[in-house]
């Protein structure tokens, strides 16, 4: 319990009050003093002096007091936050990378990309293993195919001697039809090789026999080819011409399609005698793929006329099956289906294939089903 004892001083309006207590030999005393008053609600009193009053310890020597010396207040310095780097460098959890040893660069995923286009197919198509096919007449056919087209697309002829200007310039002009509308060449070696050359591969363009022939295709074997032309080949609008261009170029007749009995029939009996060959059709495989994916079309410059090779001519020796508004037979140039049929045998894919063709097999999938 703390007791205190008052001193009071009227005169100077001051009180004095002291403790009994001593803390560290020392008694506090508080020098009160009074505000004169103004107004009852202003009387305040304030402490204007402390002091205190050393009273000696009884066991220990009066000591001073101690006096702490008052800091010195410097201005506190700039706060920066810590940089990233740091941070890492004082964290414990952070492995800690010695200056000799190497962090090997994360490697920067390739991206996958696309497979890689197939090669061009080479000229002619490689024939396709059996593995694919599962058909060894399949084979065969694609392998005759083949070696009926010729090498590098080119065909070389040869003028013979006793063909006349104007019959030669009526050649020269079918084969630049052909060589306009597809990528086959023919390359002309009158002059330089003769007709009687046994070195070189050629097609000898004549007018040695009576009627319009030509060697069907390429063969390797026969170092001499011939297109035969008398005197009735060679008409102002060259079709003829073109039809035995084509047979050169290894395009068989239409009436002798392998689907041919879906569009005419064919009255053998009618027939003249030795002529039947002209109507027969190639029941192999080599005569289905032979069609190159076209449909039947009686307009193309290899179709026969219906009285064709007839024993009596007011007779037919083809009937069709199909309406057809036109004359059959009787095509002055090439279709949109002949040209189609010759860049698609010879894989012109820069050139018109007929994909627009009503009923006609989009070349591409037709040609990456027998040579892709």
């Amino acid at each position: 319990m703390v007791r205190a004892t008052l001193l009071l001083s009227l005169v100077s309006g001051w009180v004095l009050i002291c403790t009994h207590l001593t803390l560290a030999g020392k008694r506090f005393c508080w020098e009160v003093t009074e505000e004169p008053k103004t107004s009852p609600t202003n009387a305040t009193a304030t402490v204007e002096k402390i002091s205190t009053e050393i009273i000696p310890s009884p066991k220990s020597k009066p000591s001073p007091p101690k006096t702490t010396p008052s800091p010195e207040i410097k201005p506190s310095p700039k706060i920066t936050p810590p940089s990233p780097k740091d941070t890492k460098k004082n964290d414990p959890f952070v492995k800690t990378t010695f200056p000799t040893e190497k962090i090997p660069p994360k490697p920067t995923p390739v991206p996958k990309s696309e497979p890689s286009p197939k090669p061009t197919t080479p000229f002619p198509p490689v024939r396709p293993d059996t593995s694919k096919s599962g058909d060894e007449e399949l084979d065969r056919a694609i392998w005759e195919m083949n070696q009926r087209r010729w090498p590098n697309r080119t065909v070389p002829f040869v003028f013979h001697p006793k063909l006349k200007k104007k019959q030669i310039e009526l050649v020269t002009m079918a084969m630049d039809k052909i060589r306009n509308l597809t990528c086959v060449d023919f390359t002309d070696l009158t002059g330089r090789v003769t007709i009687d050359d046994k070195q070189e591969h050629k097609v000898v363009v004549q007018t040695l026999y009576a009627g319009c022939f030509a060697t069907l295709g390429y063969n390797k074997f026969l170092k001499t080819s011939s297109i035969n032309l008398d005197r009735g080949c060679f008409s102002p609008s060259g079709h003829v011409i073109l039809h035995e261009l084509c047979h050169t170029l290894g395009i068989a007749h239409t009436q002798s399609r392998y689907d041919r009995d879906k569009y005419i029939t064919v009255h053998v009996d009618k027939i003249e005698r030795g002529k039947e060959p002209q109507f027969t059709i190639n029941q192999k495989m080599y005569g289905k793929l032979s069609l190159v994916g076209l449909p039947y079309d009686f307009n193309s410059v290899m179709h026969y006329p219906t009285n064709a090779f007839a024993k009596d001519p007011k007779e037919n020796t083809m009937t069709l099956k199909k309406n057809f508004p036109g004359q059959v037979g009787f095509a002055k140039r090439l279709t949109r289906s002949d040209v189609a049929t010759i860049n698609r045998l010879y894989d012109c894919k820069n050139h018109y294939l007929g994909d627009d063709i009503p009923e006609a097999k989009i070349y591409k999938e037709w040609y990456e089903t027998y040579f892709a």
